[in-house]
């Protein structure tokens, strides 16, 4: 039995088109392969953009991009991110797949940090001064958790009948040393704070309870010991009758 010719065209023909098309598949996985994520530094600065992207675009690609938290943050070839946060730290992945081909997962560490910031007064170390209250000059200053509300503390004490001085930290630094920067004055004991930089100062004196309702600090490291400058600090506390208001501004040196 013969075979026509135009048969043996078409034959040909489909045998070359698969062949190509599996050179062209295996040449779309060999590029898969490759991708890595691009464009990432080793730390930003809060407000700058993270952009992030590819070295190579295999012909035919899906994409995912998402973070260690579970959250899907793009499909394309690219990540921007525009005035980032602290809250945007922490590990990136990038998912690159087709049928036919292998997997390929990429990841990058995104580092986020506040920009340092030097007090604008200069004042002595452990030493607070209240526009309503007795000054104070410490004898102890203690820098540890505090286990009734889970917050890391850095508490000044002077001595019985004078005020003392603490400062709550958010307890996104339970387990790692607090950056240099400015720190807002807030509530941070509610469990959906999420701004790590914001504290909560507050002072006892003669049973009543000041806290900060207003104002800044300014976190530093001095010798590689916590050092908290606060300019004008504004706190507030009420004896259930009378309310009370006073200024306060001080340097407290963790030891």
């Amino acid at each position: 039995m013969k075979t026509s010719l135009p048969v043996v065209l078409l034959a040909i023909l489909y045998t070359g088109c698969i062949k190509s098309e599996e050179k062209l598949t295996e040449r779309n996985c060999e590029l898969i392969q490759n991708v890595v994520i691009t464009g990432a530094k080793d730390q930003y600065v809060e407000g700058e953009t993270i952009a992030l992207g590819i070295n190579e675009q295999p012909d035919i690609a899906l994409y995912q991009w998402w973070r260690e938290n579970g959250n899907d943050l793009s499909g394309t070839t690219k990540l921007t991110i525009p005035f980032c946060e602290k809250k945007d730290e922490g590990w990136y992945y990038l998912v690159v797949s087709y049928s036919d081909c292998t997997t390929k997962v990429d990841s990058v560490y995104i580092s986020v940090k506040r920009h340092p910031s030097e007090p604008p007064c200069t004042l002595t170390d452990n030493k607070i001064d209240f526009s309503d209250l007795p000054a104070i000059t410490t004898s102890s200053v203690t820098w540890e958790p505090d286990r009734t509300y889970n917050r890391k503390k850095l508490r000044a004490y002077y001595q019985s009948g004078y005020p003392d001085f603490t400062i709550y930290f958010n307890s996104f630094w339970n387990d790692k040393e607090p950056e240099d920067g400015e720190y807002s004055v807030g509530y941070v004991f509610s469990s959906d704070v999420s701004d790590p930089y914001t504290v909560l100062p507050t002072s006892l004196y003669s049973g009543i309870l000041f806290q900060g309702t207003s104002g800044v600090v300014y976190v530093t490291h001095e010798n590689g010991r916590l050092k908290v400058t606060f300019c004008s600090v504004t706190l507030k506390g009420s004896n259930g009758g009378s309310s009370f208001t006073t200024t306060a501004q001080g340097v407290i040196k963790a030891p």
